[in-house]
């Protein structure tokens, strides 16, 4: 995406803010397509990961977001999402007057999500698309005073950063 704002003569840094705000009002209006295939791995987590014969327990599942809901619901909701996930946290259930500090890469938002699924740092494994998001796991303080505990995170290239700038 970098590349393209490059093309364009744009500063992507200098505009980030304009951009990203832009953006949100494009998503909540937009039609929106998951990756192909994307619904299907969802799906076969899910279905992989609930309690079945020999399982006794399975594994929770949480979408975390700085995206308000109203931004990813059309998406969410057309692709039948809701019940791959056990709960959401997103911004807008975020503090309004603490939002812009408890927002990725706080790691508030991460902490909510392992309060709402009962789940401790070591049995966790995030999935996320931005450095912000790796940095959250990683400045777990709340929960992991003495960083005994790690959440395990997996970065991936699917929103606006590159593989390098991820690593």
């Amino acid at each position: 995406i970098h590349g393209l704002y490059d093309m364009l003569g744009i500063d992507f840094e200098a505009n980030k803010e304009k951009i990203w705000h832009a953006y949100g009002d494009w998503k909540k209006q937009a039609k929106i397509q998951l990756f192909e295939g994307m619904k299907d791995v969802i799906q076969h987590i899910y279905e992989q990961s609930r309690p079945h014969e020999g399982r006794s327990q399975g594994l929770r599942i949480c979408l975390n977001t700085t995206n308000k809901f109203s931004i990813i619901q059309q998406t969410y909701s057309a692709n039948g999402l809701e019940k791959y996930f056990d709960t959401a946290v997103t911004r807008d259930i975020l503090p309004e007057d603490k939002t812009a500090i408890l927002t990725k890469p706080h790691a508030y938002s991460i902490e909510w999500c392992l309060d709402l699924l009962g789940c401790n740092p070591n049995e966790t494994l995030s999935v996320g698309d931005t450095g912000t998001d790796i940095v959250a796991c990683r400045t777990l303080r709340r929960r992991n005073p003495d960083k005994t505990q790690s959440v395990k995170t997996v970065a991936v290239t699917w929103g606006y950063e590159t593989k390098e700038e991820l690593e």
